[in-house]
């Protein structure tokens, strides 16, 4: 065997013993800044001194976090507060620190009892088949 068949059975073999990443797909995030934008902040419940906050993940589930706590990619919570949660992500990570505001406002009516409930139209006597509003 000659030296440069020699020489590209090495390299090739050396490529296959170190698992060379796939160049064409991206490489992984591990600080999952990506999903930033997919979380909501939803708000916080104060209990004794201890602000709790209510997030929703990208994948629909809530979670109750602290001050202190640390999410998926390595995020740590630095502020739970009534309009806004701040958060620190892991070394290195760009951007180093998010916030998300809170989403969603309380409506009055509920939490006084007076809420309109609900009530269905159902379909008008005049609705012909076929029409949007009837039949």
């Amino acid at each position: 065997m000659s030296r440069s068949k020699r020489l590209a059975a090495a390299v090739l073999l050396m490529l296959l013993l170190t698992a060379m990443r796939d160049p064409f797909r991206p490489p992984p995030d591990r600080c999952m800044a990506a999903a930033l934008t997919q979380w909501r902040y939803r708000g916080m419940v104060v209990a004794g001194e201890a602000a709790t906050g209510i997030v929703r993940e990208p994948q629909g589930r809530w979670r109750r976090v602290r001050a202190g706590d640390t999410l998926p990619g390595g995020w740590r919570i630095d502020e739970v507060g009534k309009e806004a949660m701040r958060i620190t992500l892991a070394q290195g990570c760009e951007p180093q620190r998010w916030h998300w505001q809170r989403e969603g406002v309380q409506d009055a009516t509920k939490s006084d009892g007076d809420a309109v409930p609900y009530q269905h139209a159902g379909k008008r006597k005049s609705a012909r088949a076929g029409h949007a509003d009837g039949g």
